[in-house]
């Protein structure tokens, strides 16, 4: 399997097996809405903080992966994915070159959310001291 890394963040758990699944970006509740009438397992939900509790429906619906672009473990979305047992990697940093706007800005994770969107990624993880690094890549 050919894989390029897209970014790197703090995973919520260590992943024991392969995560994999199509990103889809949400940004609304309605979005959310509407992706939660389809199968869930072969996709990666994509948004901005880890305080986006409009996503919790897409844990309970089986997303097959969560990713977030800020927030923590501690978040609300990784609190809950660790109760559904459902692989997150939070605060998804893009490898250099990847997003041209300024970090931390709206049209960066603007930019970001639109980079992953329909990509097919898979997660890796890895446990350093206390921290557990995750790893996203497309395949």
């Amino acid at each position: 399997m050919s894989k390029t890394k897209l970014g790197e963040g703090i995973a919520v758990t260590d992943i024991d097996s392969t995560v994999e699944g199509t990103v889809n970006h949400v940004r609304t509740p309605r979005e959310v809405i509407d992706l939660t009438s389809e199968d869930l397992s072969d996709k990666v939900g994509c948004v901005r903080a880890g305080t986006s509790a409009f996503a919790s429906p897409l844990l309970a619906n089986g997303v097959g992966g969560l990713i977030t672009m800020e927030g923590a473990p501690q978040s609300h979305l990784g609190i809950v994915s660790r109760e559904y047992n459902i692989p997150c990697i939070m605060s998804l940093e893009p490898v250099e070159g990847l997003v041209d706007s300024e970090p931390d800005t709206d049209a960066f994770f603007e930019e970001w959310g639109e980079v992953l969107d329909g990509r097919t990624v898979a997660f890796e993880t890895e446990t350093a001291g206390g921290q557990i690094k995750g790893e996203v890549f497309e395949v």
